[in-house]
């Protein structure tokens, strides 16, 4: 049996609009994006205390919440992983899935849908299920992946505070 491993599934926080000519990829994150992603970063730093690994596009907005996240968590280095900029979620979990055994915990840093392709693929939900998500900018989902179970969502969490298992209807903080 693989060992668990705990997969936080981050998505970046609001980012300005892009000036005419700018290339999405360098979108930075808003000034109330940088605060409420502290907040929420500062609450999962308290309930987690470390991430072993932190993963994340590499574009500009995605790398700025991975810091964010990083600073919080006390953790040293970001590593950008390329399949994380659009690549199709089932490569994202096959590149982290060697890594289990040798790190309890990893962080993936990213954009939608593909954050919440990644959700759906690593719990194997049908259509209708991922299609009920929603994963609003600066929120983080926890998966348990392996371990005496198949994975599951144990809790996500944006701005003000946590719930269990995914994200969904319209009453999200």
């Amino acid at each position: 049996m693989a060992a668990k491993l705990d997969l936080y599934v981050v998505r970046h926080a609001a980012a300005e609009d892009a000036p005419s000519g700018m290339p999405d990829a360098h979108r930075a994150l808003t000034v109330k994006g940088r605060e409420k992603f502290r907040k929420t970063a500062r609450k999962l730093a308290a309930k987690v205390r470390s991430i072993d690994l932190i993963f994340t596009s590499p574009l500009v907005r995605a790398v700025q919440t991975a810091e964010i996240l990083a600073g919080e968590v006390a953790h040293e280095a970001v590593s950008v992983l390329p399949a994380l900029a659009g690549h199709p979620a089932q490569e994202v979990l096959d590149a982290i899935e060697g890594m289990r055994g040798d790190h309890a915990s990893v962080a993936l840093v990213g954009h939608e849908p593909q954050v919440t392709e990644l959700l759906a693929r690593s719990l194997q939900l049908p259509p209708d299920q991922a299609a009920a998500i929603q994963f609003r900018k600066g929120a983080v989902v926890l998966v348990e992946i392996g371990g005496a179970s198949a994975a599951e969502p144990r809790w996500w969490i944006r701005g003000g505070g946590f719930h269990p298992g995914l994200p969904g209807g319209t009453d999200d903080d």
